[in-house]
């Protein structure tokens, strides 16, 4: 197995990203997902990028079936429920399903069942990230529902 950071062409997706070329960074992002990885966690990582590659490109549909399907393949792995909280809550702003992911972020940091994986980080990360998104969802959803005053009253 290929570790992903020699994947060439999981960097020339990188690359490609970082110049804005998004029909390229997603052919190659595409070809390394197409390396046999033998870890769950590597797989979903890149299902999720390409989902927000996918969802910059326009197609919110494909961006949401690409992180259910990461999200499915992991379970409850906290890496894959974190990045997709911070896909719904920074960049489609659907911030009640980013707040049902920090919750149970929350609550699976919490437990006695806490899910250490290969790629985890210490726990308290997870809590305290989630924390702090579902605190900035809830701010962005009660600003967007305040009537906007500058705003020309409608005729």
């Amino acid at each position: 197995m290929q570790k992903l950071s020699m994947d060439k062409n999981y960097i020339n997706y990188m690359k490609f990203f970082v110049i804005g070329d998004l029909d390229q960074a997603e052919f190659f992002l595409k070809k390394s997902l197409e390396n046999i990885y033998d870890d769950d966690d590597t797989i979903s990582m890149l299902l999720q990028r390409l989902g927000s590659l996918v969802y910059l490109k326009g197609d919110e549909k494909q961006a949401f079936e690409l992180y259910d399907s990461s999200i499915t393949l992991t379970k409850k792995s906290l890496i894959s429920l974190l990045l997709y909280a911070k896909f719904l809550c920074y960049e489609s702003k659907k911030y009640h399903s980013a707040i049902d992911i920090c919750d149970s972020i929350i609550e699976i940091t919490l437990s006695d069942n806490y899910p250490k994986t290969e790629m985890e980080i210490r726990k308290d990360y997870y809590l305290n990230e989630a924390k702090k998104i579902k605190k900035e969802c809830e701010q962005a959803f009660k600003n967007d529902s305040q009537p906007n005053p500058d705003a020309s009253p409608e005729k």
